[in-house]
C-alpha cells in the first residue's frame, strides 16, 4: 500500500474534525469512528518527515492538535447540557406521575 502524501493526510483529518464540530452544532449524533486511524496516520506520516519537512509541518499539527482539543471541549459541553436535559426531562415525568396518584 502507497503511504499518503502529508498534505493529503493533513486535509483529511482537518475535514473530519470540521465535519464533526459542524455535526456537533447542530445537534446531530457524531461518528467519530476512524477519527483514531486518521490520526495515527498523520503521526505515521509525520515521522516519516525529514528535519526540514517537520519544520515546515509543525504548525499544522499543532492547529490540528488545537482543533481536537477544542472538539473534546464541545463534545463535554455537549455530554453535560443533555446529561442536565435528561435529569430535568425525568424529574418532570417523576412530578407528573406523582401528581396522577
Amino acid at each position: 500500500m502507497t503511504a499518503m502524501p502529508p498534505e493529503a493526510i493533513f486535509a483529511s483529518v482537518e475535514k473530519f474534525i470540521d465535519e464533526s464540530r459542524a455535526l456537533l452544532k447542530r445537534g446531530a449524533i457524531l461518528e467519530l469512528t476512524g477519527l483514531d486511524e486518521e490520526v495515527k496516520r498523520l503521526c505515521e506520516a509525520a515521522e516519516r518527515l525529514t528535519g526540514e519537512q517537520r519544520a515546515a509541518y509543525a504548525q499544522k499539527l499543532k492547529d490540528i492538535l488545537t482543533d481536537l482539543t477544542a472538539l473534546s471541549k464541545e463534545l463535554e459541553t455537549y455530554r453535560d447540557s443533555m446529561s442536565a436535559e435528561i435529569m430535568n426531562l425525568t424529574s418532570h415525568r417523576s412530578a407528573s406521575v406523582a401528581y396522577r396518584k
